[in-house]
């Protein structure tokens, strides 16, 4: 059943992609230059770092970018602006949770969510000047023209999991990763596999880069970092994304450790009854330090955080100089 279902899933993305490619589908052009940043896996493979790291780079060098995310799973409808750019008007339900954690963590870039790509980017363009627009999350979706067309590969993803759902974890056949401009291959760090560094290594890509991370613990209250040494001897971290398994190799590559781990599912929301099992855990087990990721911790109870002195794992993606070089090149 699951050959049968992965099949009828090729057969669709494969002539979806070929009426594109042919232009029998149109793709609609926009006035100003359009990043794209996407994956061809389900999970993590670090969008929102990405995109956050475009938009300062974008911003230190005089543009004036706007992103335009569809907001998955998000609860309102139609186009919603999540930020101008100074306000945020819209809480994680209404906005998504990677546009809202982005619109916490920039100032100066007005954010837009609308399935409607194309309507979204005039949108933006039009009522806040936006010189360059960043589509979030947007690979498959390719009925607006992109400048930049940039795919993520998580490093970390088992080789026999490149298989199209649900035999695998990718959304559409591996071979289209070739038909973007830049190909990031993220999360290498120490605990990488050799056999998956040396097959991404192998990969011909004209414009191939590895990124890796800078790993921070934060008190987010204060933004004020914070000591390692000074944690309990045993830490409970938790998280609802899509690659918990890399975020507690991230902890442990900072030397924590962590006595108890709770991983809940992507896009997870904190009802009332989970934040009260969270409660009793941290009473049973006596927990003193708590630790989760930025993604979860803007879904919190902003008393449960105080209560709980709830500390977040900071993640800043690292490239060579020549990535910033060749994205400002090719705008």
């Amino acid at each position: 059943m699951m050959f049968l279902f992965s099949y009828i899933v090729s057969t669709i993305t494969s002539f979806r992609n070929f009426l594109y490619d042919k232009k029998i589908l149109s793709i609609n052009n926009i006035s100003v230059p359009v990043i794209s940043v996407g994956n061809v896996e389900l999970g993590g493979t670090g969008k929102t770092p990405v995109v956050l790291y475009l938009s300062k780079l974008l911003l230190k060098n005089g543009y004036n970018p706007g992103i335009v995310s569809r907001g998955y799973k998000r609860t309102s409808r139609g186009q919603q602006l999540v930020s101008d750019g100074r306000q945020i008007f819209l809480n994680h339900k209404n906005a998504g949770d990677e546009p809202f954690l982005i619109a916490k963590s920039l100032i100066g870039v007005p954010i837009i969510v609308n399935k409607n790509r194309v309507s979204g980017s005039k949108y933006i363009i039009k009522h806040f000047g936006v010189n360059v627009i960043i589509l979030d999350d947007a690979f498959q979706h390719r009925k607006i023209n992109r400048t930049i067309d940039i795919v993520l590969l998580n490093s970390n993803t088992p080789l026999n999991k490149l298989k199209l759902f649900p035999l695998g974890l990718l959304r559409e056949g591996f071979n289209n990763i070739f038909r973007s401009d830049i190909l990031i291959v993220t999360k290498k760090n120490n605990s990488s596999s050799d056999k998956n560094l040396k097959f991404y290594k192998s990969l011909y890509f004209h414009n191939k880069f590895f990124s890796s991370n800078n790993f921070s613990l934060i008190n987010p209250l204060s933004n004020e970092p914070i000591n390692i040494k000074s944690l309990s001897k045993d830490v409970f971290a938790f998280c609802g994304i899509g690659d918990p398994v890399y975020f507690k190799r991230s902890l442990r590559s900072l030397n924590i450790n962590i006595c108890l781990f709770k991983s809940f599912s992507d896009h997870q929301n904190y009802s009332n009854l989970i934040l009260n099992n969270l409660e009793s855990i941290f009473s049973n087990q006596n927990i003193k330090s708590i630790i989760t990721t930025d993604k979860d911790y803007v879904k919190l109870p902003l008393s449960f955080c105080k209560k709980f002195s709830i500390l977040v794992l900071k993640i800043d993606f690292v490239f060579e100089d020549s990535f910033d070089n060749l994205i400002l090149k090719m705008l």
